[in-house]
């Protein structure tokens, strides 16, 4: 229960660091997982910026065994140029 509580308080401070940088940009990241759990690697490949990219990796992978996966982030952050 003491764990279940910590837990809560990081979430809710995430949440307040959030609200107040004024930035609430979701980027979603989507991946192609099997039955099992695992994120596929096809071509060195795990994660495509759309939903479009990774159907047509799933679709070219002939297999029944996938489904596509989805997670997202909040950026808190600034840009910055990428050196």
């Amino acid at each position: 229960m003491v764990h279940s509580l910590i837990r809560e308080n990081q979430i809710q401070e995430l949440a307040t660091k959030i609200r107040d940088s004024g930035n609430t940009t979701v980027i979603n990241v989507y991946a192609i997982q099997d039955n099992n759990g695992c994120l596929v690697n096809h071509k060195n490949n795990m994660f495509y910026i759309t939903r479009k990219q990774a159907r047509e990796v799933r679709k070219s992978m002939s297999r029944k065994d996938v489904r596509i996966v989805k997670t997202s982030f909040v950026n808190i952050s600034s840009w910055e140029t990428a050196k």
